[in-house]
């Protein structure tokens, strides 16, 4: 039997998470907690680029 031969992927490509609106949702309590999840990732987002920027050595770490 021939086997179809399954695309091969990059073990160095990540996954793409899905995106939710959540603004959008008639669910009052999903709506709240994707707005909290929303908010948590645009910090996560800022403390991971502020960190990229610190070990390329364009910014000096402080007490903030």
């Amino acid at each position: 039997m021939a086997q179809a031969a399954a695309p091969k992927q990059n073990k160095k490509q990540k996954k793409q998470p899905i995106k939710l609106n959540f603004s959008e949702l008639d669910d009052i309590f999903l709506n709240q907690k994707g707005k909290a999840l929303r908010n948590l990732q645009k910090k996560l987002d800022k403390y991971l680029e502020l960190e990229k920027n610190v070990r390329n050595g364009d910014l000096q770490p402080n007490q903030q």
